[in-house]
């Protein structure tokens, strides 16, 4: 977490940025302490001056306001990274109930009971109407939280258009990860390897890039910072594990796609890597102990939800296949067949598929730099 004692406190502010503004710890609307260019300052409870998503906006519209008038031509990167949607999920007052009454999507798997997936979710007990409540009012403030990242990204937008250089400039918009929010049971969290918690929005926007187009090739988060080097001019190091999207948005300067190559002149990957090392604390191995009654067993995180996946997606093959590695366990789902993961196929699919799968996995385990690219 930035700005605690272990890693340099609030007076550190990484290489090479001009402006700084950092939240100490993580994930607060209210009454918080920041680093303001090195310089510890508390944030308290009121709207106006201390709404942290709001504070990330007003600093950085100031910031690209400043920057523009004074830097004319000058090339800049600007990250804005408000705590909305993340837990508290807390909305800004004039926000507050504009979603009252809306319900978490109850998708095929929504409060559905599995025996035949890992630990932690088999054992997770169906919710019952408390536990209901509770996830579509997360869900409900979810929407309402990001309804002020909608006020960043326009004012952001309209600073740049004021400036006269939107035209001439990218602008990327994502997240670090799904959610869930009554799937399988879990009333609300990120940390299972199912669809809804490894799928993020991924929008791009700028010079030479086409406009209402959607691109269904595999792009990850570690594609985001060779993607900005490219935008630059500059090749991204060896030693990174991504690769630019560039080819993908743009091959020419007409602006015409360019296919399913990168820029090394490979083929595009279909498959990727998904690690997670479960959090769990105490003597009962859980995020939370003692340990809830199995009737009620709700719990965020284990130590044995450790696994590593491989995640495919082609054109002749969408699957997932996991191992938890505590446990020796594995699941597999075919998602063409099962889109909802409702059906650990591990023991019954072909022996020879899944033993393709733990070979690929294995190398994806084992690679870096240009052998996890190509």
């Amino acid at each position: 977490m930035y700005g605690y004692d272990d890693v340099g406190g609030s007076e550190h502010v990484p290489p090479y940025w001009d402006y700084w503004l950092g939240q100490v710890g993580d994930s607060r609307y209210y009454n918080y302490y920041a680093s303001v260019n090195g310089a510890k300052e508390y944030f308290g409870d009121t709207y106006d001056r201390d709404y942290f998503p709001d504070v990330v906006k007003n600093h950085s519209v100031k910031t690209l306001q400043d920057f523009i008038t004074q830097s004319i031509g000058v090339p800049f990167l600007l990250v804005a990274a408000p705590s909305a949607a993340r837990v508290p999920f807390t909305p800004a007052p004039q926000y507050s109930h504009v979603y009252d009454g809306k319900t978490a999507p109850r998708t095929p798997n929504w409060n559905h009971h599995s025996d035949d997936k890992h630990w932690l979710v088999r054992t997770t007990s169906v919710m019952d109407e408390a536990h209901i409540n509770t996830s579509d009012t997360a869900f409900e403030q979810r929407l309402e939280a990001l309804l002020s990242v909608d006020d960043l990204v326009g004012d952001i937008v309209a600073t740049l258009d004021k400036g006269n250089v939107l035209d001439n400039t990218y602008i990327i918009f994502a997240s670090d990860h799904g959610f869930q929010l009554g799937q399988f049971c879990i009333p609300g969290d990120k940390r299972e390897p199912y669809e809804h918690d490894i799928r993020i929005p991924l929008m791009i926007r700028g010079p030479k890039i086409p406009k209402n187009i959607t691109l269904h090739q595999i792009a990850l988060n570690i594609d985001i910072a060779p993607t900005i080097i490219a935008m630059s001019g500059q090749e991204a190091p060896d030693e990174m594990d991504g690769r630019s999207l560039t080819p993908l948005l743009f091959s020419s300067l007409n602006g015409t796609l360019s296919g399913n190559h990168d820029d090394e002149g490979g083929e595009w990957r279909n498959d990727f890597l998904i690690d997670y090392h479960g959090q769990g604390g105490g003597k009962c191995g859980l995020s939370a102990c003692p340990p809830p009654p199995l009737d009620d067993f709700h719990v965020t995180d284990a130590s044995n939800n450790t696994y590593t996946c491989l995640r495919t997606l082609s054109s002749s093959e969408n699957a997932i296949y996991c191992e938890f590695t505590m446990t020796d366990y594995v699941e597999y789902y075919d998602l063409t067949e099962d889109p909802w993961q409702l059906k650990n196929t591990a023991k019954t699919a072909s022996q020879q598929v899944i033993a393709k799968q733990k070979a690929r996995l294995q190398q994806l385990r084992e690679c870096s730099g240009p052998s996890c690219r190509n």
